[in-house]
């Protein structure tokens, strides 16, 4: 239990598909996010990680990007503002994080809430990288503004490859790292900023996060974060950072803004919004 809220369930379900019966054994844990911080440095690009024990893969040194749970209101941007403050000490805006699992998939938005589809958001440094869609609120059902085949639901894509964008139920609301078991979806966003070498120095090794989380803060090089981090937030975010990225004929990628002294806060705050 999460205070008076379910935190964990595991059940079985009856599901058939064309009158066969299918794996339904299901782990419900709910939504997280999950935050690639790109930083700019003297010309380099770097990556900032959490170290923190797991102690269910046996590591106590384990990287990762500053992640969380979601709290069940929806506010996807907000949350993962919150915990780049709780674990990074970051004081970033839910308006200047690009939410990249939204640009991909054109994700499932309850109404009212920020970060998905339709929110509005600062173009960023990778400007005109994005898509937009629009919502019907009663159905959440979006409609793509580009044509692109990555952006289409597998369910809206033939056998042979064609596209037929009237099909397709089912909206996915994030990435799902083991959809086999687990109903987890994963939001994932990214943050673009430049930094002073003194700032870069600043943020390696400082503590973050609740004392029994042990955060310590790994600033690591862009091109090595994928092989130390064997993290799939990491890895899928990265992935998605890179393909998200302006292609011919987009306008040209900008300098990020750069990092206020007072962005960087004197210490997290003593309150934990869900570990992931």
């Amino acid at each position: 239990m999460f205070g008076k809220r379910p935190g964990f369930i595991k059940f079985r379900a009856d599901v058939t598909k064309g009158g066969n019966r299918v794996p339904a054994i299901v782990f419900c844990r709910g939504g997280a996010v999950g935050i690639l911080v790109v930083l700019y440095c003297s010309s380099n690009r770097y990556v900032l990680l959490t170290e923190q024990p797991r102690a269910p893969v046996g590591c106590s040194t384990f990287l990762e990007i500053p992640a969380g749970m979601l709290d069940g209101d929806g506010h996807f941007a907000g949350v993962a503002a919150a915990e780049l403050r709780e674990e990074a000490g970051l004081v970033i805006s839910g308006e200047d994080l690009r939410d990249l699992t939204s640009e991909a998939f054109h994700v499932y938005r309850p109404t009212g809430a920020v970060g998905g589809i339709g929110a509005s958001t600062k173009a960023g440094p990778r400007a005109g990288a994005s898509s937009s869609a629009r919502v019907d609120a009663s159905t959440y059902t979006a409609t793509p503004s580009i044509t692109s085949m990555a952006t289409k639901l597998p369910e809206a894509v033939g056998a042979s490859g064609e596209v037929h964008p009237d099909k397709g139920v089912w909206r996915p609301r994030g990435a799902y790292p083991s959809a086999g078991g687990c109903d987890e979806f994963l939001r994932l966003f990214s943050c673009e900023r430049s930094v002073s070498p003194e700032q870069l120095a600043s943020l390696q090794g400082r503590l973050g996060g609740i004392s029994d989380e042990q955060i310590q803060l790994r600033v690591v090089r862009y091109e090595e974060a994928w092989r130390v981090a064997p993290d799939l937030k990491t890895m899928s975010a990265m992935f998605l950072y890179e393909r998200l990225a302006p292609q011919p004929g987009q306008p040209s990628w900008v300098e990020p803004a750069a990092l206020p002294e007072e962005a960087v806060a004197d210490g997290p705050p003593q309150q934990d919004s869900g570990d992931h």
